[in-house]
């Protein structure tokens, strides 16, 4: 997710750009990127039976390029007050509430980003320096995970 004009909010696009890459075109995967935010992600999630979303968090308390992972069900129900309308903990609310096949699972890597208000089309220095290694240690973590949900225990 993100918005590839504003900086280093492009991040998850750049990094999912990178899994496609790396993982070849004969995943098991859906790879898609998104721009959108809110309600709109309720199409993105509906149907699927796990989700892994990558995306740009801003909390001051880590470096830019910090990547934090975290399921989706630990986001908090705020209602439609925030800057994108609602958010993912929202969405994936009412997505249950309407009845809606929402996946069981949504594991959340968030890259820690520094401005999240620079119009630009490159990632900051400290995030293109990142990058590689994201893209790797969220690659790692969704092979894990998917070895320990079909019992192979490989990781």
């Amino acid at each position: 997710m993100g918005n590839d004009l504003m900086g280093d909010d492009a991040v998850g696009l750049q990094v999912i750009r990178r899994v496609r890459q790396t993982v070849g075109p004969d995943t098991p995967f859906d790879i898609h990127e998104s721009t959108e935010s809110g309600l709109a992600l309720l199409d993105e999630f509906t149907g699927f039976d796990r989700v892994w979303m990558v995306d740009s968090i801003l909390t001051g308390r880590f470096p830019a390029g910090h990547l934090h992972r975290f399921p989706a069900h630990q986001l908090p129900i705020t209602g439609p007050t925030r800057l994108h309308g609602l958010g993912v903990g929202d969405t994936l609310r009412l997505g249950q509430l309407l009845g809606l096949p929402m996946p069981r699972g949504v594991d959340i890597f968030a890259i820690e980003i520094a401005d999240p208000y620079v119009i630009s089309d490159r990632l900051s220095p400290r995030l293109q320096l990142a990058l590689p290694n994201l893209v790797t240690m969220i690659i790692d973590s969704i092979r894990c995970a998917l070895s320990e949900e079909h019992g192979t225990g490989r990781r």
